[in-house]
């Protein structure tokens, strides 16, 4: 089994901006949207361990799903959130409730740098594994 490690603080009225981690090392940054109580689209998603699934997104094609029914977060279905993925996007205004990682901090805004080989990178780390679960931190 696959841990990545997220955390997070939010800057309210901003978004959430964190760190990911696989063996206590740093692989990437993170940008997301501000926390809004869970709410579909507009927030950040809640604290808690999460299952990552591989799920083909007519969007985005195979993306990281989180799925964890009991924090209203799956893939799909009847629950608060769906489609709460890992994809490319520099900036929390171009995020629906998803999370986008980047390998370095934008130099003159809030958001992430180089997103698509961040997230490539992830991916690429994922496809290695069965079995894969995303813990989220908010500090």
């Amino acid at each position: 089994m696959l841990l990545l490690t997220l955390t997070t603080k939010t800057v309210k009225g901003v978004g959430t901006f964190g760190r990911l981690f696989y063996q206590g090392q740093q692989i990437a940054v993170s940008v997301e949207c501000d926390w809004n109580d869970n709410k579909r689209n507009v927030s950040c998603v809640p604290a808690g361990r999460y299952e990552l699934r591989w799920i083909d997104s007519p969007k985005y094609g195979k993306r990281l799903h989180m799925h964890n029914p009991d924090l209203g977060v799956t893939p799909a279905g009847a629950s608060q959130r769906t489609h709460c993925m890992i994809h490319p996007a520099n900036f929390p205004h171009e995020l629906q409730g998803c999370i986008a990682l980047g390998n370095s901090w934008h130099p003159t805004q809030w958001g992430v740098s180089d997103s698509r080989s961040a997230v490539a990178d992830v991916e690429a780390l994922c496809s290695r594994h069965a079995q894969i679960e995303l813990e989220v931190i908010r500090l």
